[in-house]
């Protein structure tokens, strides 16, 4: 008999609180990632009614978790020396791990990626019919979002000065991970 993980069981209470709130959408960020992660095991787009206590049925709503589909679209942030244990020892086996969640015709989105990690997971999505896209920093929404953000920065707050035509970014949002992370998750969402 397998034992779950905390992470696995957490995560299938969260999916039992979401379900019973009647959530529409849902954004759900994995543990390890990829091919090992439970959270590669959801799918979307189908309602499906399942029995409870009583005479009560809860129904996953069209958009979130159901049986039959993939996730409507996938995110991957910036693969790293983690979980080295688990994942393997080199950037290259790390992303073919992570690139699990590639799924035929599902849209995928990353962050640029070291050149191993990059290599691996456009081979995958080319093998596995992946639409994986690299957006990029000139994106109008993105743009949009980081002036926005500079709206309500330091400098509205401090009287900072900056050049003019400048954007002064909140302290959160002045690192390029930090920037690349809000360009993908504007990519998921507008997907």
């Amino acid at each position: 008999e397998a034992m779950l993980t905390p992470f696995e069981k957490l995560t299938a209470l969260a999916l039992l609180v979401f379900r019973a709130a009647g959530v529409r959408w849902l954004v759900l960020e994995t543990g390890l990632g990829g091919r090992w992660d439970c959270t590669n095991q959801l799918i979307a787009d189908r309602a499906e009614r399942l029995p409870v206590e009583g005479d009560a049925e809860l129904s996953w709503p069209a958009s979130v978790l159901a049986a039959g589909a993939p996730a409507a679209a996938v995110g991957i942030c910036r693969v790293g020396m983690d979980h080295m244990n688990v994942l393997g020892g080199t950037l290259a086996a790390i992303a073919a791990e992570k690139a699990g969640i590639l799924k035929r015709g599902v849209s995928a989105f990353s962050v640029p990626q070291p050149v191993d990690a990059d290599s691996v997971l456009r081979a995958t999505a080319a093998r596995r019919g992946a639409l994986l896209a690299f957006p990029q920093l000139d994106d109008a929404d993105f743009c949009r979002a980081l002036a926005l953000a500079a709206a309500d920065g330091p400098a509205a707050s401090t009287g900072a000065r900056a050049a003019p035509g400048a954007l002064v970014l909140p302290r959160w949002l002045q690192s390029a991970h930090q920037q690349h992370n809000l360009l993908l998750a504007i990519s998921l969402v507008r997907s």
